[in-house]
């Protein structure tokens, strides 16, 4: 299913704030396949982070289960968005994110060019 223009702008804003802008990404060049490499950085993040205290309040927030990125992103924006600042300004969290960020980086680049 093509993402929406909202989901795109969304996509578009995670990339800003996981990568904190040295990424360079419009709403326009956000594909299914960037998509999916977002997506894969917040099931990593998640998996790293899974039992931490934060990451159990933002589960109960989503329902109580881990669920496809791409339905979080559509329906719990806020709520990631709250979640990925906790986990941005907490030096523990900080680990799980950084090493996905990194790992997909380059990807992601590619992705973008459409590569």
């Amino acid at each position: 299913m093509a993402l929406s223009t909202e989901e795109k702008e969304r996509y578009h804003d995670l990339i800003q704030s996981i990568w904190s802008g040295s990424v360079s990404s419009s709403p326009s060049q956000i594909t299914e396949a960037v998509a999916d490499i977002v997506d894969t950085v917040l099931d990593e993040t998640y998996q790293c982070s899974e039992n931490f205290a934060g990451t159990l309040t933002f589960l109960a927030a989503i329902g109580g289960a881990w669920i496809l990125p791409r339905n979080i992103v559509k329906h719990y924006f806020d709520v990631l968005n709250t979640w990925l600042s906790e986990v941005e300004g907490d030096i523990t969290y900080q680990a799980c994110l950084n090493q996905a960020a990194l790992n997909w980086k380059s990807p992601l680049v590619l992705a973008l060019m459409g590569l």
